[in-house]
């Protein structure tokens, strides 16, 4: 029942909180907090209490500051019996009702035609027992104070069907600004909160249940004169849809219930606490719409748009009761094995390969004045610039670097040692604390960033929490999910206590982070610095394995760089030619391409494009799932092929002509350098075609591959020499500079010329030359047909 509450004294008697008279009557603190009216609300000895006008308990609970939610025990039949007994004088007798419905019908033009409007008919009318009456409006306390005005009263039989109460409708027909003060749409003192059917065959198997009394009149009168007349039943409550009348009043929805509930958020939880209450004999159903319908929409809007034939189907179709789930907030986090891998990605997406994933928070830490931020400066150049870092290729991406202790200048200065270019996307910030991280996550969204540098620790930690807390994790959690939510790398720099070389073998050389142990926990990788007078190592764990890295801090670059060699992972070679000889055809394509046309599982593919990265073969460019490898020096084989492959007008040559004048010049050709920077290879004399496939024909191109591979078997020249690479190109001393990259037109010296015998099973194979410059402190290996000589 809508209005009974049994209160415990420990917890509320309302008695303490509202006086009641000798009568045990009180003015409802909800509907009437001035005590204006009279008085509606009844306490019974036990405490229990009601509010005739239609005020719910939590209602009066609220008015009067109790916020407490409790499950309350069921009511007992005397308490139940005395509170649904209704108030006296306000049931109508049927001939009170009858000459209501012949006002309606002839005397009340605003009431007709308001229902008019509405769709309900004369025939309607007369039917339901609808009818014009008076209603107060105002203080009803107070004779002075109220008003009457005409409104429409629904006629709800009770019990034995003898009398009617009567619920009115006041005057929806007067304008707002007419309206007296108190004016309230409804009025149903004294009516208990029953069912109200408006149609009802003698043996209906189920009942549409509409939320008020005008949806049941519209949609029961449409049942009536339909097939279904036999078969549904249409009923509603008299209490709206928030409320449910007690059990024994339930009894009269026969059969299934189903329930059509306004099409908006009261009638939708209203809904649900009737299936709640009637459980697995109760379905919730959409109520019919078009492309009219808004927040509200009705069973009677329904009707009127002329969908009644659909409320069949819609009752079919409607929600079917279910035990309702505890609140566990981690349901709706729980994946199944299969949606998880599903939705995993197929590979390691590294940001640097091998040392730093994609999406996570690592720690950088070193001792005081080991060259920290000068390490995270050259993975924030490696980055910007899509180069490498430590030998590795890194992909390329935006870098906000949080910088809270080096000043402007000696930033530059630092840059300009490691040769930044212009244009490259590095943001800085000088302050920053973690208390403001959700604006530095817009910021990192915003420039779709893929490393953000925290240098240092002590900087941006809150003041009020030391480094040896335990707290520290719960401060660099939020710091870790963003790296996960927006997939970048975070780099946490960080100092350790001093820790050398010789000592490492001695102590974990990862103990040595300063403060607590919860900062390397919280961090998905670690790199530590370590170091003694002359040698640096590089200490890194990420999850995938520790490594023991051999660094030097080059003094003219200030960059750091990797002494020795890194051993490249194990690679099926045949994998990698199929990826090289799709390349060449395509000449760039993302990951999933790759895989669909070379039939290899992603994880193995991204070792070999990895592999082919190292190996200066393939370029990757862009990030994330919009990477794409583009194959080196493909347009000179594309350029090449066209050359050999088109027809020969002279049929007493072998060789046919030259399409485009875009290759680079034979071995014999000289190049004079300009004494400006910005005039490269401007006076490169054009080869001669047969110049150009003599050259062509060397056993292999740019990349190593075999060159029957790389031309069409339709060429002409059916005469080729035996494929050799006895001679070497370039002498060493020879002065050379590369074709294209940010070193072309720098003179350099020929240091070594090697052949580079790494693919088994070819009969030949391809010459790598080393080359420097007087400036550079490392040597670079290059391919002899991105060389050329100079004067």
């Amino acid at each position: 029942m809508q209005t009974y509450l049994d209160l415990h004294m420990d917890t509320f008697d309302i008695r303490k909180h509202v006086e009641f008279n000798q009568q045990r009557k009180a003015q409802c603190p909800h509907c009437d907090p001035e005590g204006r009216r009279r008085k509606s609300l009844s306490v019974l000895e036990n405490g229990a209490y009601k509010c005739f006008r239609g005020c719910t308990p939590q209602q009066i609970r609220d008015a009067l500051g109790d916020t407490s939610r409790r499950t309350l025990p069921a009511p007992t039949a005397e308490a139940r019996a005395e509170l649904a007994a209704p108030v006296a004088n306000v049931l109508v007798s049927p001939q009170k009702v009858k000459a209501a419905t012949e006002k309606l019908l002839t005397q009340s033009t605003h009431a007709l035609r308001w229902l008019t409007d509405r769709g309900i008919s004369a025939a309607m009318i007369e039917h339901y027992r609808l009818g014009v009456v008076r209603a107060r409006v105002g203080d009803t306390t107070k004779a002075s104070k109220y008003t009457h005005l005409h409104a429409i009263a629904i006629s709800i039989p009770n019990v034995d069907g003898t009398a009617f109460y009567q619920k009115k409708r006041i005057a929806p027909w007067m304008p707002d600004g007419d309206r007296p003060d108190g004016y309230q749409a409804w009025s149903q003192y004294g009516i208990p909160a029953t069912v109200y059917t408006t149609h009802k065959p003698d043996t209906p198997t189920q009942t549409w249940l509409c939320e008020g009394e005008w949806d049941a009149i519209m949609l029961g009168w449409a049942v009536r004169n339909s097939e279904l007349k036999n078969d549904i039943q249409v009923s509603c409550f008299t209490c709206g849809a928030g409320n449910i009348p007690p059990s024994e009043q339930l009894e009269q929805l026969r059969g299934e219930v189903v329930v059509f509930y306004d099409l908006d958020e009261p009638g939708r939880k209203g809904a649900t606490k009737v299936q709640a209450e009637l459980k697995k004999r109760c379905k919730v159903a959409t109520v019919p719409s078009n492309d009219q319908a808004a927040n509200g929409w009705d069973v009677s809007n329904a009707i009127a748009a002329g969908l009644f034939p659909q409320f069949t189907t819609a009752a079919a179709a409607a929600e079917t009761w279910a035990e309702r789930k505890s609140d566990n907030p981690l349901r709706s986090r729980l994946v199944s094995n299969d949606d998880m891998l599903a939705k995993a990605p197929d590979y390691t997406d590294w940001l640097v390969d091998d040392i730093l994933t994609a999406d996570e928070l690592f720690l950088l830490a070193a001792s005081p004045r080991a060259g920290k931020s000068l390490l995270a400066l050259t993975l924030a150049k490696a980055v910007a610039s899509g180069g490498r870092f430590l030998g590795r290729p890194a992909s390329q991406g935006a870098v906000i670097y949080i910088r809270c202790e080096d000043s402007d200048t000696k930033t530059k200065e630092r840059e300009m040692k490691q040769g930044w270019e212009q244009g490259m996307p590095v943001y800085w910030l000088d302050k920053f604390k973690l208390t403001e991280l959700e604006y530095l996550e817009e910021l990192v969204e915003e420039l779709g960033a893929r490393l953000v540098v925290f240098d240092t620790l002590s900087r941006i930690r809150d003041s009020s929490i030391s480094e040896s807390s335990a707290e520290m994790s719960q401060l660099l959690e939020p710091l870790q999910e963003m790296c996960k939510r927006q997939r970048c790398t975070g780099l946490l720099v960080h100092h350790t206590g001093k820790v050398q070389i010789n000592t490492i073998g001695d102590v974990d050389v990862f103990d040595t982070i300063r403060g607590s142990s919860a900062i390397r926990a919280t961090c998905r990788g670690t790199l530590v610095l370590a170091a003694d007078e002359r040698n640096y190592r590089l200490c890194v764990e990420n999850g995938w394995g520790k490594l023991d890295l051999q660094v030097l801090l080059d003094a003219n670059t200030l960059e750091w760089r990797l002494l020795g060699n890194w051993l490249g992972p194990d690679v099926d070679l045949s994998q990698k030619d199929r990826v090289l000889n799709y390349l060449n055809q395509v000449g760039s394509a993302q990951l999933n391409q790759i895989a669909e046309a070379t039939n290899l599982p992603k994880r193995s593919l991204y070792e070999v494009l990895k592999r082919l990265q190292c190996d200066d073969l393939v370029e990757k460019r862009g990030d994330r799932q919009a990477a794409v490898y583009v194959r080196k020096s493909i347009q000179q084989i594309q350029q090449l092929n066209s050359v050999l492959n088109c027809s020969n007008p002279d049929t007493d040559s072998d060789r046919g002509p030259i399409q485009q004048n875009n290759f680079s010049p034979s071995s014999s050709e000289k190049v004079i350098i300009s004494p400006k920077g910005d005039q490269k290879n401007d006076h490169l004399l054009p080869p001669t075609p047969g110049d150009l496939l003599n050259k062509s024909l060397e056993p292999s191109d740019t990349n190593g591959f075999p060159i029957q591979q790389q031309f069409n078997s339709n060429s002409t020249s059916n005469s080729t020499p035996p494929l050799s690479n006895s001679t070497p190109p370039f002498a060493v001393g020879e002065k050379v500079t590369p074709k294209a990259g940010r070193f072309s037109g720098k003179p350099c010296f020929v240091e070594s010329v090697e052949l580079d015998g790494e693919e088994p099973g070819w009969e030949e194979t391809s010459w790598v030359v080393t080359i420097r410059a007087e400036s550079w402190v490392l040597s670079r290996p290059y391919p002899p047909e991105d060389l050329q000589r100079v004067e």
